[in-house]
């Protein structure tokens, strides 16, 4: 053997049992590369699911349904007895008026409406309130024309001034 090879023998090679240094000659410490965040499946029984769209459901259902009670809308609930019906007409009604088809309707629990179909009963209007004039100076632009066709279809008729 040389001498050379003598010496690589002899001569003890590092283990790496002392301190590691890794980066730059300043000592600072090299990071090891961030893992992804694994996505989890969750699992999700039957039951669960069963629950989740029934809850679901009464939300929506709650929200949107029409309750038949105070403020709905179907109208005043009408007593019992033979009672008259009568509107209160101005110049803020859309359209014109049929006088001779004014009707009230009702519903099977006393409540108006305004669906003919679901209607038990339909009563004639005997009367209506016409608005003449409003305030100081306003008066009203179809009170003339209301009036007399109130009168033609035989309906009794009173006029009003709005304060």
């Amino acid at each position: 053997m040389t001498e050379t090879a003598k010496k690589r023998q002899s001569t003890p090679r590092k283990t790496g049992t002392g301190p590691k240094r890794s980066g730059s000659a300043k000592g600072t410490k090299r990071k090891s590369p961030r893992r992804k965040a694994r996505t989890r499946k969750v699992k999700v029984g039957a039951w669960t699911a069963l629950g989740a769209a029934l809850a679901v459901l009464l939300t929506l259902f709650l929200l949107f349904h029409r309750w038949n009670g105070p403020g709905s809308e179907t109208g005043a609930k009408v007593p019992d007895g033979n009672w008259r019906f009568g509107i209160d007409v101005s110049h803020n009604n859309e359209g014109r008026i049929v006088w001779d088809s004014l009707f009230v309707m009702t519903d099977s629990k006393g409540r108006t409406i305004r669906d003919p179909y679901q209607a038990r009963t339909i009563t004639p209007v005997s009367f209506a309130f016409i608005k003449a004039t409003e305030g100081i100076s306003f008066k009203d632009s179809d009170f003339d024309r209301n009036w007399t066709e109130a009168g033609r279809a035989h309906v009794r008729r009173g006029a009003y001034h709005f304060f």
